[in-house]
């Protein structure tokens, strides 16, 4: 019987993949191209009138094409894979303002299953204002590289009574999208209806009934059987804003909630319950004496530190996870937008700042003990009064430096493992790191090195040092942190700005 269901369910769901594929070429209305398809950007509704020229800036704003302004778009050409300011400019020469564009090298093979690069994309979250931008977001992530995706959901909005769920929702919409561009999600939830509230619950410190969680998670389970992959079943649930539970009640919750997920689908990935704030002794010693591992697969955290504090702030985490694998499921450090932009932009200073940031965030990451990175966020997203920038994508979906880094690291890193730390003694700012990786489908070591300090973002980007490694390496092709090819197989100095360098598979071991 169990069988025939889901046979019949992975035919229904067939069609569901077919209404919401995207079209191929979607991607251009973001303004991100492939390489050799022509750059053609769209100048703004409301610089229509004023735009005269268009000219396309590197990230360092330095010029690199010129084009007129005809019929409401800027033709560049074909253009080389990298990231672009393109300004407008009036008749008087004077500046009217600007969008972006993206040219990304095309996926030569299926990024693997289990590749390290991920995104939390939150579609069904942050999508929720205009569902009809859900397929562009699922098609830029793909695009990226990566292959799992991160999401959120509301209970409320599924089971609106006790024991029912809702026919349709807008989940089974995003689930639907991102599974037809072959993403894998991990989702996760963090709210509750009030009948699911337990009896002694106050409306000071609501609780949640365990019973009704575990019914909840084993019909949700059930519900996204082969569409969602993997749960997180709260969201930093000893964060006030989120229940402001114990870690006692969270590893109640954890339980429960897992025996509901496998019993609704045993096939799922079912993760820890990721805490906010840094993972610390006391929160490792109350999941261990609650004997909580053997109910979930992988431990999740969350980080919001400078990557030269992953090894030492995980630690913990790394004790916690029991051997289970960790994957960091939300990760960034915010940069406040620029106060003059009403687009809440970072300068272009901190643009490029950001992304040499997202290379070594994945990177430090990988090499601290994680299986799996998604940085925060793939969509627009300001939080607080300093309007604090988490996106990838700017307001209006065209890409900022920090998602073509992404899309580096998704082709050069795809399926890496992180062999290893070269260490260059009395150096701690020179950072070289040993990959075996997939770039391209084809197996391969991948080295990454960069030279930073660490200071906040007003002292990064300025580090230099020359190459560090004295072994001859064969070297078959290198690129920079926006997947860019370079001249030079070996860089004659190092600087934030990470650099790949692509070698015969074992060529590593000389190090």
């Amino acid at each position: 019987m169990f069988l025939r269901l889901t046979c019949g369910l992975i035919v229904a769901f067939a069609g569901v993949l077919h209404a919401f594929a995207a079209a191929p070429d979607i991607h251009r209305n973001a303004h991100v191209f492939l390489s050799g398809e022509p750059v053609r950007v769209a100048v703004p509704d409301d610089l229509a009138l004023a735009a005269a020229n268009a000219r396309a800036m590197n990230e360092r704003l330095e010029e690199q094409r010129q084009t007129p302004v005809s019929a409401g778009s800027a033709d560049f050409g074909v253009l080389p894979v990298g990231w672009y300011r393109v300004e407008f400019v009036g008749r008087d020469g004077a500046l009217a303002g600007f969008t972006t564009a993206a040219v990304l090298d095309p996926l030569a093979a299926p990024v693997p299953a289990d590749s390290p690069i991920a995104v939390d994309a939150a579609l069904s979250w942050l999508g929720a204002k205009d569902e009809s931008d859900w397929p562009l977001y699922a098609h830029l992530a793909r695009l990226a590289g990566v292959r799992w995706v991160r999401d959120r959901i509301h209970w409320r909005e599924v089971q609106s009574e006790d024991g029912a769920f809702e026919n349709h929702t807008k989940y089974d919409d995003s689930a639907a999208i991102q599974s037809a561009e072959g993403l894998q999600i991990l989702q996760v939830f963090h709210t509750l209806p009030k009948w699911a509230l337990a009896p002694e619950s106050s409306s000071a410190r609501p609780r949640l009934d365990l019973a009704k969680l575990y019914l909840f998670c084993k019909g949700i389970a059930a519900r996204f059987y082969g569409k969602v992959q993997a749960w997180e079943p709260w969201n930093e649930g000893n964060a006030s804003n989120f229940g402001g539970y114990t870690l006692d009640e969270l590893c109640a919750i954890q339980k429960a909630a897992y025996l509901g997920f496998k019993a609704g689908d045993p096939t799922l990935t079912v993760c820890w319950n990721p805490l906010g704030g840094i993972n610390i002794e006391t929160q490792t010693q109350s999941i261990l004496r609650n004997v909580t591992w053997p109910y979930y697969d992988v431990y999740s955290i969350h980080s919001y530190d400078w990557p030269h504090g992953y090894e030492q702030y995980w630690q913990h985490a790394r004790e916690a996870a029991c051997g289970k694998p960790i994957w960091v499921t939300e990760c960034d450090r915010g940069m406040q937008a620029d106060p003059g932009s009403d687009m809440d932009d970072f300068t272009p200073e901190n643009d490029r700042r950001k992304a040499e940031l997202v290379v070594q965030s994945y990177v430090r990451s990988l090499f601290s003990g994680s299986s799996k990175h998604f940085h925060f966020i793939l969509g627009h997203y300001t939080e607080g009064e300093k309007r604090t920038q988490f996106g990838l994508l700017r307001r209006d979906h065209t890409p900022r430096p920090g998602y073509v880094a992404l899309a580096a690291l998704g082709r050069l890193l795809a399926g890496g493992v992180c062999l290893g730390r070269h260490e260059i003694d009395g150096k701690p700012n020179i950072h070289v790191y040993a990959f075996r990786a997939q770039p391209q489908g084809k197996l391969k070591d991948v080295l990454v090195a960069w030279t930073e300090g660490e200071g906040d973002w007003p002292d990064r980007g300025k580090e230099r040092a020359p190459w560090p490694v004295a072994e001859p390496l064969n070297i078959e092709a290198a690129y920079d942190y926006l997947g860019r090819p370079l001249n030079a197989a070996v860089p004659g100095e190092l600087r934030p700005d990470a650099v790949f360098l692509i070698m015969p598979e074992g060529e590593s071991k000389q190090l």
